[in-house]
């Protein structure tokens, strides 16, 4: 028998044995990070079950009394959790329940959400071990429970627990400028590892679910959440790609909303959008123009650097203090045209 866990539901009370599954393909390259010793009893507490809503993208609770009936019909939902250690590790668990017959079907929503889960898996374990636990999340593979009557057999996926999704922040208190800055490079420094999070250029704000703040990490005072220091992670690899980010500024609010080629990276210039960092243009865009005409000149001067490294030359040039210099450009947008962006 191979590696096996407990899982624990208060809700229900109910508990079963999980055993991690092989994953097709290239085992020399699908790898999981091995599960700490303090994981092998997880428990589920009654309130930290949930689900994306279908409309706003927001985190709702769910109930798992109604377990037995999810993936008997075709579902576009998916059912995840927060699993705590004996020593309140938290994990995230990511459910397909009555899997044998949820995705019996190829064509069927609930196959989809099992391929998504399934590509994620790989992708996280072959191309971001680097950034296990620091931008992305730890992944320890695809587990399977045997529940019999309950809900059949369950597949779910088990990784680091990360937070709650920026889709889930953007009405609160937390929508602040130095968590939304926060966000920017968070994504940015994604896209320096050499990927981008959608294959084609459609980026939209459905996708601001797969940015997570860890703002209920207990170690956090609440000045530390509402001031851009809470971890920031990117989850969710199913439709990730490789990538050469062209971009010629950050994600901050510099003024306007660039055209295309002029910012360089179109997914980036989406988030930057979404995040409300160019809401108006403005007229003429000179700091954005200035930024742009700064970045390649410095990189015809330093043609040997990596864009990566040329990028973080123009922070330290035009955004030595980002909230501080973005406070400043706020007011004197304010004073010229009006609101650009929510200060928060």
């Amino acid at each position: 028998m191979g590696l096996t866990i407990q899982v624990k539901f208060d809700e229900t009370s109910t508990s079963f044995t999980a055993q991690r599954l092989r994953i097709a393909g290239d085992s020399e390259r699908v790898r999981f990070s091995a599960l700490p010793e303090v994981a092998q009893i997880l428990r589920v507490p009654a309130k930290a079950f949930y689900a994306n809503g279908p409309g706003d993208g927001e985190r709702k609770r769910a109930f798992l009394s109604n377990a037995p009936i999810w993936g008997l019909e075709d579902m576009a939902t998916i059912y995840y959790a927060k699993g705590i250690a004996v020593d309140g590790t938290r994990f995230c668990l990511r459910f397909i329940f009555n899997a044998s017959q949820a995705i019996r079907d190829p064509e069927s929503n609930n196959y989809q959400i099992y391929s998504r889960l399934l590509q994620d898996a790989k992708f996280s374990s072959q191309d971001l071990s680097s950034s296990a636990g620091v931008l992305t999340p730890i992944h320890f593979g695809l587990w399977l429970m045997k529940t019999e009557d309950w809900a059949g057999n369950v597949i779910f996926s088990l990784t680091q627990w990360c937070g709650i999704s920026w889709k889930s922040l953007m009405r609160t208190k937390y929508n602040t400028l130095q968590n939304r800055a926060l966000v920017g490079r968070t994504f940015e420094a994604f896209h320096d590892m050499g990927f981008k999070l959608v294959k084609s250029d459609s980026f939209d704000s459905w996708h601001l679910q797969q940015i997570l703040l860890d703002i209920e990490d207990p170690h956090l005072t609440e000045n530390a959440r509402l001031n851009g220091n809470a971890r920031c992670f990117i989850a969710g690899f199913s439709d990730a790609v490789e990538h050469c980010c062209k971009r010629k500024v950050p994600v901050l609010p510099i003024g306007c909303l660039l055209p295309r080629n002029t910012f360089g990276c179109e997914e980036l210039r989406s988030l930057s959008l979404h995040l409300g960092f160019t809401k108006t243009p403005t007229d003429p865009p000179d700091f954005a123009l200035k930024a742009v005409e700064w970045y390649e000149c410095y990189r015809q001067q330093h043609t040997n650097y990596a864009s990566s490294s040329l990028l973080m030359a123009q922070r330290k040039r035009m955004f030595p203090r980002p909230v501080a210099c973005l406070r400043r450009l706020g007011n004197l947008a304010r004073r010229r045209r009006g609101f650009w962006f929510d200060l928060g």
